[in-house]
């Protein structure tokens, strides 16, 4: 494996046998298991005057490097090579910060064309909008005039508000003011065919249709968005037998390669009697609800509309019922849609009009986005509407869908799936912007900080000597984050470090700072000590020492200080102090009134590596910072007795199907419950606490007994896995028994997102 790695690396590198400036390559080096990655990696830069970009110590033992041929032949005869292969380029699916001042709606963020900081770049083609026009001046849309058929000569600017609040959805810019659309900034034709009260005729309609059609080459149109209808019906013949003129209109335009987009209808009716919407080359669409932007069903009703629920379809939609309709038929967002507006401004309203421009917005992200070509370019319309069906049930769980989709069908009425633009988004290649990076020291530790424009992961190298960088674990990898703190421990006090902090955003898009400095402060003269005995006698050092069950923790010496404040396992001080002592002596748990330490069991923590730091405020001035770390080496406690009941597991909201949790790996959303629910006055439910040292994550008075409640129909509330880390993790609930006593049931699973 590792002979063909680096083979197919040298035959990638000209000039074999060159010196270490010649060309080069990115490769991933990785050492056998049995090395100190960190000390080889030294050794090879030292040797072959190379940096590693970044180190890799956990999941794999290695580094990635810029390398030559040279450095890769040097490698080969290594026997601590593992493999050697090419870094080669992986894009997840991209985006751009959104820019402060703006925000993603709803809508917008539910088929995942944006989250709450990212959104994409601008279509590659244009969208026309047949509609009631668009206000052209609108500082947030890409709008240019195409035709009026309404007013022979005039502007298709709009003088209802429909058209314009259309515009937005599919591509309002990401300009740091109002909101962004599926596509922002992408550009948006106004196609004038209905009136200032919202309706014209099919002749109207056509005569936009035709504009389009005449137009569609020159100005690289290639969809059109239809948030209109009226009525009609499909003749399968593209309007020639039933003589359908505003049918073969979109029969023609679509051969021209342009993708029609349009509206279900808002009668709550079987569509197949609704032009355009019957039409099967047009791609229908229907409109659910959804108040949150996200899946789940928990964001409550949508506040601008009575009678609807979150993640359900939307009571006023029209529907398919006939196989013909439901081949061509998709859901989108419709329910309390804010998007542009006239006179500038924004407003929020609701219908199948405002669904269709999500999905106008993701067939124009399909064709292409951010300069380069998407997934449906140079498909037929015909394909595009099958691809965006397809990738919409592609993406469907039962746990992102809404009520009335195809997992969650309702009798009689088809919806389809929703949409999902987030897989047609361009390459992310642009670099996260690094600020803001700052150094706080102990005598022994640094924190460091800063922040990047987009999530990222998290990395800092730091030396004394520069030929010699030592790197932190990479963190914050899932999920990543904007503001960044990594702590170095280990350090000399009274010592200067060079540093630099690396971060990469979630397409592999590197960035790294300049080199900066940090100090560690001067030694303190006090210490932390452990003893047995309430009299603190015989007392040793708690740095680095092993300590079961009661111990009694104070510092020394006890003169010259004002206050002392202690903090259990936050030697950063994010949290409060676990107590404040503000006279001698300085125990951790506290003085008793005949002056002899607390005590403090520690059972109260698990078994493993802990640490107390406390702030020293001295009388003469300043504070020192002390930290010790300590190892909890406690036997075993008992298992609790054999109980009746047990945690169970499901991946529905009614608790049907479901399994034992202890042993299970789960992924998505969960539905935790007590099983049986009888028998039981209160559960109280602890998360990766087993030992119940904290407070509950979630006290429940009532059956059934949810680890993330019960919602008001009964069903078990959702809970997100992607909350926690992939690893094990721990469900405990302490079960208060009617016939009196509490059990303790506790089950282990495995996340795996």
């Amino acid at each position: 494996m590792y002979v063909a790695a680096v083979a197919l690396a040298l035959a990638t590198s000209p000039g074999s046998g060159a010196a270490a400036s010649q060309p080069t390559d990115r490769y991933i080096v990785v050492w056998v298991d049995s090395v100190d990655s960190e000390r080889e990696t030294d050794d090879f830069e030292r040797a072959e005057k190379v940096r590693a970009d970044f180190r890799y110590s956990h999941a794999i033992k290695g580094f990635a490097a810029a390398l030559s041929s040279t450095h890769l032949a040097a490698l080969s005869r290594n026997p601590k090579v593992k493999f050697v292969s090419p870094d080669r380029e992986v894009h997840a699916i991209g985006s751009v910060p959104i820019a402060a001042g703006d925000s993603a709606p709803t809508g917008v963020r539910r088929i995942d064309a944006a989250s709450a900081t990212n959104a994409n770049e601008a279509s590659t083609v244009a969208v026309a909008v047949i509609d009631t026009g668009i206000q052209l001046t609108h500082p947030d849309l890409n709008a240019v005039a195409g035709k009026n058929c309404i007013t022979s000569g005039a502007s298709p600017n709009d003088d209802n508000g429909h058209g314009t609040h259309v515009s937005g959805t599919i591509g309002a810019r990401n300009n740091g003011a109002g909101v962004i659309g599926v596509a922002p900034g992408s550009k948006v034709y106004a196609v004038k065919v209905l009136n200032g009260q919202g309706s014209g005729t099919w002749g109207q309609v056509i005569c936009g249709i035709d504009w389009v059609t005449a137009n569609a080459a020159t100005l690289n149109i290639k969809v059109a968005s239809m948030s209109l209808g009226g009525s009609g019906s499909n003749d399968n013949n593209c309007g020639n037998s039933n003589f359908d003129a505003l049918h073969q209109a979109i029969c023609r335009s679509t051969a021209a390669g342009v993708t029609y987009v349009v509206a279900a209808g808002n009668s709550a009716v079987n569509f197949a009697a609704s032009a355009p919407a019957s039409y099967p080359e047009a791609l229908t669409v229907t409109a659910m609800s959804d108040s949150d932007g996200i899946a789940g069903g928990t964001g409550g009703a949508p506040t601008c509309r009575t009678g609807e629920t979150d993640d359900a379809f939307a009571t006023f939609s029209s529907f398919a019922v006939a196989a013909a309709e439901q081949n061509h038929t998709v859901a989108a967002p419709g329910v309390c849609i804010g998007s542009t507006w006239l006179s500038s401004g924004y407003t929020t309203i609701s219908g199948t009009s405002m669904a269709t421009p999500h999905v106008s917005g993701t067939v124009a992200l399909c064709l292409g986005s951010g300069g380069l070509a998407g997934p449906c370019s140079g498909m037929t319309p015909a394909q595009i509407v099958q691809k965006i069906r397809t990738d919409a049930q592609a993406h469907a769980t039962a746990a992102n869908g809404f009520n009335g989709d195809p997992l969650h069908p309702v009798s009689g009425k088809y919806f389809g799936s929703l949409a999902f633009a987030g897989g047609y988004a361009a390459p992310d290649t642009t670099p996260p912007v690094i600020s803001s990076a700052s150094a706080a020291t102990t005598s022994t530790t640094a924190k460091i900080t800063w922040t990047t424009n987009e999530p990222a992961s998290s990395q800092v190298e730091y030396w004394t000597d520069p030929a010699v960088v030592t790197s932190t674990p990479i963190t914050d990898t899932s999920p990543r984050v904007t503001n960044h703190s990594v702590t170095i421990g280990g350090l000399s006090p009274s010592t200067t470090y060079g540093y630099r902090v690396k971060s990469v955003d979630g397409s592999s898009n590197p960035a790294q700072s300049v080199d900066s400095t940090f100090t560690t402060t001067a030694a303190s003269s006090y210490d932390l000590l452990v003893s047995g005995a309430a009299n603190r006698s015989s007392a040793s050092r708690l740095q680095a020492s092993s300590v079961s069950g009661t111990i009694y923790v104070f510092v020394s010496p006890e003169t010259g200080v004002t206050q002392a404040r202690f903090y259990l396992d936050d030697p950063q001080r994010v949290g409060s102090p676990i107590k404040i002592e503000g006279a001698a002596p300085w125990d951790f748990a506290g003085t008793a009134s005949n002056g002899n330490a607390n005590p403090y069991s520690t059972t109260a923590l698990a078994n493993g590596q802990h640490a107390i730091t406390v702030a020293i405020d001295k009388s003469g001035g300043g504070t020192d910072l002390v930290t010790a770390t300590f190892t909890v080496a406690n036997g075993s406690p008992p298992p609790p007795p054999p109980s009746a009941f047990s945690l169970q597991v499901s991946s529905s909201a009614s608790r049907s199907g479901p399994s034992g949790l202890d042993g299970k790996t789960v992924a998505g959303t969960i539905y935790v419950f007590v099983n049986p629910a009888t028998g039981v006055t209160q559960a109280r439910f602890y998360l990766d606490d087993p030992q119940r040292v904290g407070s509950p994550f979630r006290t429940e008075g009532l059956a059934p007994w949810d680890f993330a409640g019960t919602a008001s129909n009964g069903s078990a509330n959702p809970y997100s896995t992607t909350a926690l880390a992939n690893g094990q993790h721990t469900i405990t609930v302490a079960i208060d028994k009617s016939g009196g006593g509490t059990d303790l049931v506790s089950a282990s699973f495995t996340v795996l997102n």
